[in-house]
């Protein structure tokens, strides 16, 4: 049997596709993602990329917000190899006006 050594991609379905791009856009820009727009059932998809990992927005089929305390995803964190390279994206993040810690 196969072992799984990672997350592939994640899809994040949003409610407001060019407010969540301009946010993704600054914040996987800082982590070093690229970025992608492709279509997929007639519906526009941004992905972000690097060449361990996926990260894709796509248009939600209902309006109500996110509760992170409700079935579905809660949050997605991402690795990196040392403390340092956390505080290094914090400080880079927060130079950008998200708040990350």
């Amino acid at each position: 049997m196969p072992e799984v050594t990672g997350i592939d991609h994640i899809y994040v379905s949003v409610t407001d596709m060019a407010r969540s791009g301009a946010f993704y856009d600054k914040a996987m820009g800082v982590l070093g993602f690229r970025k992608n727009a492709f279509t997929l059932g007639g519906d526009p998809h941004v992905q972000y990329f690097n060449r361990h990992f996926g990260f894709v927005l796509r248009p939600a089929r209902a309006t109500s917000s996110h509760d992170p305390y409700r079935a579905g995803l809660h949050h997605l964190c991402l690795r990196v190899e040392t403390i340092e390279d956390v505080i290094e994206a914090s400080a880079a993040l927060q130079a950008k006006g998200i708040d990350a810690s």
